[in-house]
């Protein structure tokens, strides 16, 4: 287990389906190993992402410590958790893992316009 994982902690997750994808630490010290991770968009404050602590590596902390402390008293808020992670979500400039989707959805669409 990693044990040196704290609340407010921002993760890379490096197995399973959401690999490469980036959480906050919201809950940590559960039994079975695992950690509570949330994006502000798809896995919100209300519905986190439960992952064993193994599959995850710390890559920083967030700029802001006011959401750090935040986030230990319950009183955190999605928008709070997104704009944490705005610089390691992707290099494009989108927020939202759902807008990243869409844009790469929409791209062969776009490209043919443009020919």
């Amino acid at each position: 287990m990693n044990s040196k994982l704290q609340v407010g902690d921002i993760v890379q997750s490096v197995a399973g389906r959401d690999r490469d994808v980036h959480y906050i630490v919201v809950d940590v010290g559960h039994s079975d190993g695992r950690v509570c991770l949330a994006d502000g968009d798809v896995r919100t404050l209300r519905r986190p992402k439960r992952k064993n602590a193994r599959h995850v590596k710390r890559v920083g902390k967030p700029q802001k410590a006011a959401v750090v402390s935040r986030l230990r008293i319950g009183r955190a808020v999605d928008s709070e958790i997104l704009v944490a992670l705005e610089g390691y979500i992707n290099g494009e400039g989108c927020l939202s893992r759902k807008h990243k989707r869409l844009i790469a959805d929409m791209m062969p669409f776009l490209e043919g316009e443009a020919g």
